[in-house]
């Protein structure tokens, strides 16, 4: 099983407001049936993962 370090400078456990904020959005989406807002936020997401936190 692969290890995934800790990023430095982050405290165990906090939390990205803009990761929380498209998770919502996301979950909005999705509860209502609209695949192709649900489609962006997941696109969104991934845009941010690799901008934000690699």
């Amino acid at each position: 099983m692969r290890h995934t370090p800790e990023r430095i400078g982050e405290a165990p456990g906090s939390r990205c407001e803009e990761c929380d904020h498209i998770k919502a959005a996301y979950y909005v989406a999705s509860r209502h049936g609209d695949r192709e807002a649900a489609a962006f936020w997941a696109t969104e997401m991934g845009l941010h993962q690799r901008a934000a936190h690699s």
